[in-house]
């Protein structure tokens, strides 16, 4: 680990700790008041260079609790295409009260601060797995082993549970070559805004979400392979891209698209996705074309 990042990790935790110090009295008082049992939750996850350790988290669930659902839950994640929407995600008789609004708010995530300090975990780096969750692992996904897992990272700056497991996978790994000082500040400065906004707005996936529109926006043509291939992208790479085999039938239009981008707008807030991707002389010109006839099978944006 370079030393910039095992200093930042230093002097962030023991910020962090001290600032948020009225959390580590008032958060385990209220889970023994409502909860029989333990206020730590530790668990054995994998960490740099596939070794394991153990991971804190304040209790937010009932104790002795079946792990086999959110075993088959997180094969399934691995092997489709599937929005990462918690298996917590609609109400769950494990949660304890509290509990819901403790991971919303990250709440339960401030003991991994120790973890931290003990040089486990890093401030930045990719989500720390589960062995079980390793071992559905293909080669490439490993990548992610070769630095330390992170209290928050790209994925989570990146749209979290709105993404498939297969981006972010590819987030972390984007993060492993990409690592530097000024990542992780952006990262850092990046979270709590995200954090805030997660509390107050409810997780919408964006493969459901252009599901939806599909018909809302167009139900007499074929959005299937723009919602199948390039809703990803939204997210984690530089561009957007449109791609349709029939564009002078299927093609959508460019109030349809402004539309399309407006509602992605209001789902990540923040985000400025209609901004962010599509600017005025690009809007000019797909007009242009759209009126002429004369599209091209793929469009970048």
């Amino acid at each position: 680990m370079p030393l910039w990042k095992r200093t930042l990790d230093v002097l962030g935790s023991i910020t962090a700790m001290i600032l948020l110090s009225p959390f580590f009295i008032i958060v385990p008082v209220l889970i023994k008041s409502i909860s029989p049992g333990p206020v730590l939750f530790k668990q054995e996850r994998i960490g740099q260079g596939g070794e394991n350790f153990t991971f804190l988290k304040f209790r937010t669930m009932k104790v002795n609790n079946d792990s086999s659902l959110h075993r088959e839950y997180l094969n399934e994640l691995i092997k489709s295409d599937k929005s990462m929407i918690k298996l917590d995600k609609e109400k769950d008789s494990r949660i304890i009260p509290l509990g819901r609004f403790f991971r919303k708010a990250c709440i339960d995530e401030l003991p991994q601060l120790i973890n931290v300090l003990r040089g486990e975990m890093s401030l930045i780096g990719p989500r720390p797995c589960l062995p079980y969750e390793a071992k559905e692992y293909l080669k490439w996904h490993k990548y992610r082993f070769d630095i330390k897992p992170g209290m928050t990272g790209l994925w989570q700056v990146s749209g979290k549970n709105r993404l498939t497991f297969r981006e972010m996978i590819r987030l972390d790994i984007q993060y492993v070559k990409k690592m530097n000082i000024w990542l992780d500040l952006r990262i850092l400065l990046q979270t709590a805004p995200v954090i805030i906004s997660s509390i107050f707005h409810s997780n919408v996936s964006v493969n459901d979400f252009l599901h939806n529109m599909k018909n809302k926006i167009s139900p007499n043509r074929q959005f299937k392979k723009f919602i199948k291939r390039y809703y990803s992208d939204i997210y984690s790479v530089d561009k957007l891209e449109f791609l349709d085999d029939k564009l002078k039938e299927n093609s959508i239009n460019l109030m349809e698209l402004m539309l399309l981008l407006s509602k992605l707008d209001k789902i990540l807030p923040g985000y400025n996705v209609s901004k962010r991707y599509f600017g005025i002389a690009k809007l000019i010109d797909y007009e242009k074309r759209s009126q002429s006839g004369d599209m091209e099978t793929r469009y970048r944006l």
